[in-house]
């Protein structure tokens, strides 16, 4: 019965854990035909069509193209303050709070098939791509 206790007590324990993880992602927004508008870090319970347009809730990352080793948001996610990204290899990147203890926030990856939007109906209207998907605890629930 202990055993049973147990084992139900740490799939709640691991259930809660995971639930409590926000997620964010970073896109890069483009408009038309494959134009590049820049690139915005959106929390994951809205990422919409007002975050990637409008900037509401998102964090400006200031930057046309997603680079390849390093960038920094300009502007808070989530109440955080500005963080550092960086690119550790295989498609996984580590972010940290500027000026902060040195250990990370949380961490990044580049998804497979990156999830595409449309904000409007025609050919010139804007969008986004996915270009990661972070986990870390500062965006709340």
């Amino acid at each position: 019965m202990k055993l049973a206790h147990s084992l139900a007590l740490l799939v709640v324990t691991a259930f809660t854990m995971h639930s409590a993880l926000a997620n964010f992602h970073v896109v890069q927004l483009v408009k038309g035909a494959g134009y590049t508008q820049g690139v915005i870090a959106c929390p994951s319970n809205y990422l919409n069509c007002n975050c990637f347009a409008k900037k509401e809730r998102g964090a400006d990352i200031g930057l046309q193209n997603f680079p390849d080793d390093f960038f920094s948001t300009k502007q808070n996610l989530c109440g955080e303050g500005v963080m550092n990204f960086y690119n550790r290899g295989g498609g996984h990147w580590e972010f940290f709070q500027k000026d902060g203890d040195s250990k990370p926030l949380g961490n990044c990856w580049t998804p497979d098939n990156p999830p595409h939007w449309k904000c409007g109906s025609t050919p010139t209207s804007p969008g986004a791509v996915t270009k990661l998907i972070c986990n870390s605890y500062i965006c709340g629930s």
